[in-house]
């Protein structure tokens, strides 16, 4: 039920979302890994380069966590804190399948062909390409903005956004469709999990701590229990699954500037 509602709240979110992933699919059926890399660079142009890697920078998680303290000073407390763990929650998921499965990036795997379009000192030569953690990071976010929104005619523009950074992944030579494709849906899943799991603790908190004191709940009191509760019930198991993962670094999950991302 929760689910049905979620997504009877946000059904532009969703529908657009669905129809993107039915092109992604079909390319990705239509074509090979190769081709259908080389049908989404058929143009570059110096502007695109430099446009792009801007653009993609908005999928690191440095500027997740940047708009999370953000929301903070602004005191949008709950939101905030949805934000931190849709991003941490999916990025923790990326880089564990990252781990475990080494694909080539775009630059090793056509290392063999003519492709022309890669860019020095940007485009990165190694593995660990799926999924794309930029992809993830932004979709998490993206998808919990579209959520908390009142006004859901911000849904398509929010989902413009993240395809930008997905596609900007490409793009730049970083990962393939099948990287990005599955890294949306990392997020989206993610923030949906997120979203289900603490805004209905959120608003049994709320009107019982109300209750209690038969008048207006103190904000900052609500977001501190709120913080202790869920981070004192879930802590210990994020923390023993990464110590079931211990040659596993999370810090790729912070920064752009590492080769797992």
């Amino acid at each position: 039920m929760i689910v049905k509602s979620i997504y009877k709240e946000n059904r532009t979110f969703f529908l657009a979302y669905f129809f993107l992933i039915a092109i992604a699919l079909f390319i990705l059926f239509a074509h090979t890994k190769a081709n259908g890399f080389i049908l989404l660079n058929f143009y570059h142009s110096p502007f695109l380069d430099f446009a792009f890697q801007g653009i993609t920078l908005l999928g690191d998680g440095i500027f997740s966590v940047v708009f999370f303290l953000a929301l903070l000073v602004v005191k949008k407390r709950h939101l905030s804190f949805m934000v931190f763990v849709s991003f941490a929650s999916s990025g923790i998921a990326a880089q564990v399948l990252k781990y475990f499965i080494s694909e080539a990036r775009p630059a090793v795997f056509l290392e063999k062909t003519n492709y022309p379009y890669f860019i020095e000192n940007v485009t990165l030569h190694n593995f660990h390409s799926f999924p794309s953690g930029h992809t993830t990071s932004i979709f998490a976010l993206v998808s919990i903005i579209a959520f908390a929104s009142k006004d859901k005619k911000y849904a398509l523009p929010l989902l413009l956004l993240g395809v930008l950074v997905g596609y900007s992944r490409m793009y730049l030579g970083q990962h393939f469709m099948v990287d990005v494709t599955v890294g949306s849906l990392i997020g989206v899943l993610f923030s949906m999990i997120s979203w289900m799991l603490f805004q209905s603790f959120y608003i049994r908190l709320r009107k019982k701590i109300s209750r209690r004191k038969n008048r207006r709940p103190n904000e900052n009191k609500i977001f501190f229990i709120y913080w202790f509760t869920v981070t004192n019930q879930y802590l210990p198991q994020i923390l023993r699954a990464l110590q079931a993962y211990n040659r596993l670094s999370i810090l790729p999950v912070f920064s752009c500037h590492t080769p797992l991302l």
